[in-house]
């Protein structure tokens, strides 16, 4: 497969791949997707793009060797602004959590 070569800049120190996924749907088949990324590099692939519960990073983190989450963040801190502390460490533990 040739594509992974070509997004894929040598000499990188993380390989990030967004995929195509419907909002809150995780449809693509990303094990391939990895691993079609990891038969031309060996640099660690981590999985973002509409990944905000915890059971879309479990998924994610059984294919790829991280998960990409900011949105969720960002939404957090605009709701909750200078009192945004207690529910962003209570989402980023759960997200942890679901990766272990």
């Amino acid at each position: 497969c040739p594509w992974p070569e070509r997004i894929i800049p040598p000499p990188a120190g993380l390989c990030a791949s967004v995929p195509p996924l419907p909002s809150n749907e995780i449809k693509t088949d990303i094990s391939s997707i990895v691993k079609s990324i990891k038969e031309v590099t060996d640099i660690p692939c981590a999985i973002g793009f509409g990944i905000n519960n915890s059971k879309q990073a479990r998924q994610m983190a059984e294919v790829a060797d991280g998960v990409i989450v900011g949105s969720t963040i960002v939404k957090i801190i605009a709701k909750y602004g200078d009192n945004a502390h207690d529910e962003l460490f209570n989402y980023v533990k759960e997200m942890k959590d679901a990766i272990k």
